[in-house]
């Protein structure tokens, strides 16, 4: 039985007996943000994802593989921003994931669906550190770089998740944003 409780799947399973407590007991289960990131988006309405496996975000193309009803592996980052813009072009609602480096090539595409006015979402995972920074000196440079992506200064909307629930809920209001102002959306995870 699946319950909803603070916006996030719970599942219980219901035993026969006397107490209560003894009728409903929770299993517990682990789970990542990826996970929980690529449930909502499905459940909120996109189906397609587009991808190229970059590490940290390869868990995102792990699951959208059993989650989506189309699943599309690009031969590189610059082609499944290309891919994206034609399924969102026909009515499609397209997720990618990437990190830093697929991003800095996607970015010529994601002007052009700017313009274009293309829903569509990328979850960009953070690593450390930009990919050619110090292993050990902490930084946000993906912030920065999103700050300034689209031609001209124009903003594009970001959501940064902070917990689990926010992994649940800034997905579907990625989804949400995407389409009610025809915009690519980016969903900026940390690792």
């Amino acid at each position: 039985m699946h319950n909803i409780q603070h916006g996030l799947p719970m599942i219980t399973e219901r035993h026969n007996g006397t107490s209560k407590k003894s009728r409903q007991q929770q299993r517990l289960a682990l789970i990542d943000g990826s996970k929980i990131i690529t449930e909502a988006l499905v459940r909120s309405g996109a189906d397609v994802f587009v991808g190229y496996p970059i590490t940290p975000s390869n868990l995102f193309y792990k699951y959208a593989g059993k989650r989506f009803s189309k699943f599309f592996a690009a031969p590189d980052e610059i082609t499944v921003l290309q891919w994206m813009s034609g399924f969102s072009a026909a009515g499609r609602l397209p997720v990618t994931a990437t990190a830093f480096p697929g991003l800095a090539l996607m970015t010529e595409t994601l002007n052009m669906a700017y313009m274009m006015e293309l829903p569509m979402v990328l979850i960009v995972t953070q690593r450390l550190v930009p990919s050619t920074g110090s292993a050990t000196t902490g930084a946000q440079g993906d912030l920065a770089f999103l700050s300034g992506i689209i031609s001209g200064g124009y903003p594009i909307p970001i959501f940064c998740p902070a917990s689990l629930e926010d992994c649940w809920n800034l997905a579907n209001s990625s989804l949400q944003t995407a389409i009610k102002f025809r915009t690519p959306v980016v969903l900026l995870t940390s690792k």
